[in-house]
């Protein structure tokens, strides 16, 4: 009887395990079976994980008696299990930054919504507390560099890889600055498919990253905001972005929109610096393009934004390019070509800010007004 209770729950924890797409999600898998750890050593004892830069990011143990629940930054028990990770996310040191790289099981998948979650803890020596922790998702894995005078303190992802990524930020109403116990962290993103390594961390320079002082320092060079990592996971929920849409239109509640009103895409997405659109952007295009259809005297504009990275000359080039692959989308799928005109702004009209990365990301977009002529 014991034994099939204890095959039932191994049963029961494999399925609820294979869920999650992040491998080695709470670092507890390793590459040496020993309790003494060195400082920055993560990378180079566990499984699955990677430093994506020159940063020297920590492994804690449970069983170790110089890196274990009692460490150089304090004391925290692991959200779960043995072991959990370190990083500095700001320092006394201009721009020093620590991450942590994962691998997935497999690529995500075009359209489907997924949840990220994960566990943070600030040490009790962190004089600092930040207010926003980022998520980049990479196509290819980014290798670490130890050459100081050629690698990124702060990862630009721009610079760090050649291949296709996205850079989610988790900026709170408040200041990360638990320290007794764990703080969920967590977000919902539809998939461009390539998704294939994530890494978290601060992906802000110095003068970007909002600061909460906790403790009182004299010193400048003793300022420094350092966190404990556990138990990541990307998990697909229910629906994709296709099947809500499905189900929506089954439920005969259609799309409706407001004529001479400026609407934001919510999922038409592009590669960085490019003007294909990705396979998740069809769905909500066919959606539009339906109604349009169905309101034949309607005419559509479309209008292209980016932020204010890079020229001005490229940003209004590459925000018309962008507006037009809408335009042309919607003409290839049989709309007539004189009901639908596009324009390009580049980044003279943001909505927000472009101080920080979470701001840009709003700031890149595509819109669209329907009129009736």
């Amino acid at each position: 009887m014991k034994y099939k209770l204890l095959t039932f729950s191994l049963l029961f924890q494999t399925i609820l395990f294979s869920q999650n797409l992040v491998k080695n999600p709470s670092f507890e898998l390793r590459k040496r079976d020993k309790c003494f750890v060195f400082l920055g050593d993560f990378d180079s004892q566990t499984l699955n994980w990677s430093k994506p830069n020159n940063g020297s990011t920590d492994s804690f143990l449970t069983c170790s008696s110089n890196l274990g629940t009692k460490n150089y930054n304090g004391q925290q028990s692991p959200k779960e299990g043995n072991t959990y990770c370190g990083i500095y996310t700001f320092s006394p040191y201009s721009n020093y930054r620590e991450y942590i790289q994962g691998e997935l099981n497999e690529p995500l998948i075009a359209g489907k919504t997924y949840k990220v979650k994960f566990y943070v803890s600030l040490a009790d020596m962190a004089t600092h507390a930040i207010k926003e922790l980022q998520v980049l998702f990479t196509e290819e894995k980014i290798k670490s560099c130890f050459d100081k005078n050629s690698c990124e303190k702060v990862i630009v992802p721009k610079r760090a890889t050649t291949q296709r990524f996205m850079l989610h930020s988790l900026k709170n109403e408040g200041f990360l600055e638990e320290r007794s116990t764990w703080e969920e962290l967590s977000f919902e993103f539809v998939a461009s498919g390539f998704e294939n390594f994530l890494s978290i961390g601060n992906f802000n320079k110095d003068g970007k990253t909002e600061l909460k002082e906790i403790l009182t320092v004299s010193r400048k060079d003793n300022k420094f905001s350092y966190y404990y990592i556990d138990e990541v996971s990307v998990e697909a929920t229910e629906k994709s972005t296709e099947e809500k849409t499905t189900s929506h239109t089954n439920n005969t509640t259609k799309e409706s929109f407001k004529n001479n009103t400026t609407y934001v895409f919510k999922n038409v997405l592009f590669d960085f610096d490019k003007a294909t659109l990705l396979e998740t952007s069809k769905v909500e295009l066919n959606t539009l393009y339906d109604y349009l259809k169905e309101h034949p005297e309607l005419h559509i504009e479309v209008y292209g934004h980016t932020d204010a990275v890079g020229t001005e000359t490229r940003n209004e080039e590459l925000s018309k390019q962008r507006a037009e692959a809408v335009s042309n989308f919607l003409v290839e799928k049989g709309l007539e070509s004189h009901k639908v005109k596009w324009f390009g702004f580049g980044s003279s009209k943001p909505k927000v800010s472009n101080d920080t990365e979470a701001n840009r990301a709003i700031n890149r977009r595509v819109e669209f007004k329907l009129l009736k002529k």
